[in-house]
């Protein structure tokens, strides 16, 4: 990803049949003090709306005092398999989904 959205991964665009991630390490550096980009919600994968392929990460982990463990907003199925999610903000769901 790169330094204007603050996430681990953003998939912007894949074919229908998508693409898949294994074994992957993902830290959110929630508190950084980079100051990288104005995006405040530290998260390990964000997938766009422009997004139509599916998107399969399987043995994951995701750590760092994220926001999210994912925010979802393309039009696509997104799924963790024996995934493990550690340190994001109570206050939010691990998971946001506006689609998929």
């Amino acid at each position: 990803s790169d330094a204007n959205t603050n996430a681990s991964i953003q998939v912007d665009s894949t074919k229908a049949w998508g693409i898949s991630i294994t074994n992957g390490e993902f830290v959110a550096r929630a508190n950084s003090k980079e100051g990288l980009n104005n995006d405040n919600d530290a998260t390990g994968v964000v997938i766009s709306k422009t997004n139509v392929g599916n998107v399969h990460l399987t043995n994951c982990i995701f750590f760092g005092g994220a926001d999210y463990i994912a925010r979802i907003y393309g039009n696509s199925s997104t799924s963790f398999d024996n995934c493990e999610f550690h340190e994001w903000n109570a206050d939010n769901p691990a998971i946001y989904s506006e689609a998929g």
